[in-house]
């Protein structure tokens, strides 16, 4: 019998009296539910999984040296490009160094 079947049943006077009834209609709604969560797991643990398998992107450094003879720049030209913020860096220890894909970006 189908859900319809088992509503019309259960809202006439004699399927009042069918617990049954009610016990199929609320199992029926609990599965949906624990459908739904199954799936919401299923597709946490593939983004899990995907991330996971994902290249490890590391932030590879340059010397302000490396990065001047990259770029074929003059250490003033490089001093430019920091104070105007055309490339970002990190000051670590009195030495200059900056990310490689932002160097990259200025290649011709």
């Amino acid at each position: 019998m189908n859900q319809q079947g088992l509503l019309r049943d259960f809202n006439n006077e004699e399927g009042a009296d069918r617990p049954e009834l009610l016990m199929i209609l609320a199992m029926r709604r609990e599965l949906q539910v624990l459908g739904k969560a199954v799936k919401d797991i299923q597709r946490a643990m593939n983004e899990k999984e995907n991330a996971a398998n994902a290249p490890e992107k590391r932030l590879v450094r340059m010397s302000s040296t490396e990065v001047t003879k990259t770029l074929k720049i003059s250490n003033r030209t490089l001093y430019n490009y920091r104070r105007n913020g055309t490339l970002r860096y990190t000051k670590i220890g009195g030495k200059y160094l900056y990310n490689t894909e932002d160097v990259e970006k200025l290649l011709p």
